[in-house]
C-alpha cells in the first residue's frame, strides 16, 4: 500500500504532465487565410431520402499571406441537431499548395445521415470545419464554423 505522501507526489506529477501535454503551441507569425465553404451535391440533390447519403463539398481559400501555404488536411463535422442532414466526421487529405495572395479551390465527397422529414430535410445545416495547414513559417490550424442553406444559394 502506498503512503499518503508518496500518492500525493504521483498525483502532482500525473497533473504536471497532463498540464504540460495539453500546452498549446506558438502561434506562428502569418496571415491567416480566408475560407469559405460550399455545399456542391446535397441532400436536396438526392430528393431528401432519408439515411445514408455523400455531400460533396467544395473548400474555397484565399491565401492572404506573403508565403506560400499547403493544405494538408480537412476534418468536418456537424454542429448541433436538425437540418437536413448529419455529417459522419471523418478527415480528407491534401497537398494542395496556394502562392501568396491566391486563391484556390478543393473539392471533396463526406459522407452523411440525411434526416427522414421532408420539412427538416429543407433546414439549413451547421458545419464545423478544421484546415490544417502547412507553410515556410511552419504549421497552423484555422477553424471555420458555416451555416449552409439546402436551395439555390447553398
Amino acid at each position: 500500500m502506498l503512503k499518503p505522501q508518496t500518492l500525493s507526489r504521483l498525483s502532482l506529477t500525473v497533473l504536471c504532465v497532463a498540464v504540460f501535454s495539453c500546452a498549446s503551441k506558438p502561434q506562428i507569425d502569418i496571415v491567416k487565410p480566408d475560407m469559405a465553404l460550399v455545399q456542391v451535391a446535397g441532400a436536396g440533390d438526392v430528393g431528401f431520402r432519408s439515411g445514408a447519403i455523400d455531400i460533396q463539398f467544395a473548400l474555397q481559400v484565399q491565401n492572404r499571406s506573403d508565403v506560400p501555404i499547403t493544405l494538408r488536411t480537412v476534418t468536418l463535422s456537424s454542429l448541433g441537431t436538425g437540418g437536413a442532414y448529419r455529417i459522419i466526421s471523418e478527415e480528407d487529405r491534401f497537398a494542395h499548395t496556394l502562392q501568396p495572395r491566391q486563391a484556390g479551390q478543393v473539392t471533396f465527397w463526406s459522407r452523411a445521415v440525411a434526416t427522414s422529414d421532408r420539412l427538416e430535410g429543407t433546414e439549413p445545416v451547421r458545419l464545423r470545419l478544421v484546415a490544417y495547414f502547412e507553410s515556410p513559417k511552419g504549421q497552423f490550424t484555422q477553424i471555420l464554423t458555416q451555416e449552409l442553406g439546402q436551395f439555390l444559394n447553398r
